[in-house]
């Protein structure tokens, strides 16, 4: 397929919202810990804890398929929120789960500071926060 140069506004809306609806749905999973008590409320916290990583890994994906075929940026720099969800991505569905690329110096300008070498691991506030600075670069660059 070829490379799509632009997305209308419709469609990053509908991106956002859609992604927004399951951060949401995870939300009310956890507020569901609050309503329980004792062994019961430890036993959910915990598996809780270890389905955060595996959730929000796989809504990365998602999100990175929503704007799959874009074509590659001027800069396409680890330091590009829509970069940076690309190779995090693709260190989930080629490897282990282990960022490949070496991000340089862009390092510091990346969304979450991965290495080469880290594991993508992300949690709910790693992955709103990099899902609002993907959609805001969506908007600049790809509207």
């Amino acid at each position: 397929m070829p490379s799509v140069q632009h997305y209308g506004q419709e469609y990053i809306d509908g991106s956002r919202a859609r992604i927004t609806a399951r951060v949401a749905s995870y939300r009310r999973l956890a507020a569901t810990a609050a309503e329980l008590g004792g062994e019961a409320k430890i036993a959910f916290q915990t598996s809780l804890l270890a389905f955060e990583p595996v959730f929000f890994n796989d809504l990365l994906l998602a999100l990175e398929l929503h704007f799959a075929h874009r074509a590659p940026g001027p800069r396409d720099a680890y330091g590009d929120p829509l970069e940076e969800v690309r190779l995090l991505s693709e260190a989930l569905l080629t490897g282990d789960g282990t960022l490949r690329a070496d991000p340089g110096p862009d390092r510091q300008s990346s969304v979450l500071g991965l290495a080469a070498g880290d594991r993508v691991r992300l949690r709910e506030a790693d992955f709103v926060r990099l899902a609002a600075a993907f959609f805001t670069e969506a908007e600049r660059r790809l509207r």
